[in-house]
Order: C-alpha cells, then structure tokens, then sequence
C-alpha cells in the first residue's frame, strides 16, 4: 500500500510511478507527495491544515475517490484529521480550479489587544498580586472579560493558587 522512496526516510501515499521522481521540481507530473516519517504520528501530533489539504489535492488530480481520500486521511493522521464532509468541500474547491491549499485571509474585527496592552495588563498584575479578573476588566475597559482572562492564563501563564 505505501512504498518508500529509496532516497528518503518518507513513506508515500500514491502507488509508486514508474521511476522515482529525484526532485520536487518533478512533483506535478510524478503526483508524489511525502506525507509523513515512517513511524506514524503520535496522537497527540497535529498535521498543518495545509498538509492535509496538498494531500486531497493530489489525490483528487489522481482521481482517487472522496470517501478513500478521507479513509487514508484517517489511517495516516488519525480520526481527528478532518471530516468526511470537509474532505467532500475541499475536493470540489479543488475541482472549480482552486491551486491554493492555504486559508484565505478573512475579514474580521480585529483584535484590541496588542503586546503594550499585555505589558501593561502585566504591570498592573504585578503591582497587586492580588488581583481579580473583574479588577482587570474595571482597569481595562476596551477588553473583554473573557478576552482579558485567555490573556491572562495563557499569554502571560497566571494561574489561580
């Protein structure tokens, strides 16, 4: 089912071309695509989202069926990957003639907060250790509660004791 490059420590999704295709200048007629290690990913491994969508690319280009694009989606990164029904989106995006596997920029609020915003979220910690996340939000108005909070937790690391 998968075949190794002689060259390489990567094991390939696509049944082996009739040569071994020496560069990646080569990769559009060759239809190869490294998809992962020889050892599978570990759980807790996360594939970039455009990983996974160069490989519904190429395999959609093979003609290889949705339903089978998303089975060996599952078996190489795990049930978590992405659904059926994305596998089902992004291949006809790729039938309509779309080439770019990343994510187009959206519009969107944008944020308020800044790092001289986290800084100065930061000092005021630090002047009163005893700080709630309401006395934050009274200091800060222009944020949110919640915004303040992830803020707080994840960007500066405080933690409740």
């Amino acid at each position: 089912m998968y075949d190794a490059c002689p060259e390489s420590k990567y094991r390939f999704l696509l049944p082996p071309p009739q040569r071994w295709c020496r560069s990646f200048a080569h990769m559009h007629t060759c239809l190869w695509l490294i998809v992962c290690p020889l050892t599978p990913l570990q759980p807790d491994c996360v594939a970039a989202d455009c990983e996974v969508r160069s490989v519904i690319r190429v395999l959609n280009a093979n003609n290889v069926k949705q339903t089978e694009i998303h089975r060996q989606l599952v078996e190489i990164y795990g049930e978590n990957v992405m659904t059926d029904g994305m596998v089902r989106k992004w291949v006809r995006q790729f039938d309509d003639e779309r080439t770019n596997v990343h994510d187009e920029a959206r519009s969107g609020r944008p944020s308020v907060v800044n790092d001289g915003l986290v800084a100065k979220v930061n000092e005021k910690i630090r002047e009163n250790r005893w700080f709630t996340i309401r006395m934050l939000c009274d200091e800060f108005p222009q944020i949110s509660k919640t915004v303040l909070h992830e803020n707080v937790t994840n960007r500066l690391n405080y933690r409740k004791r």
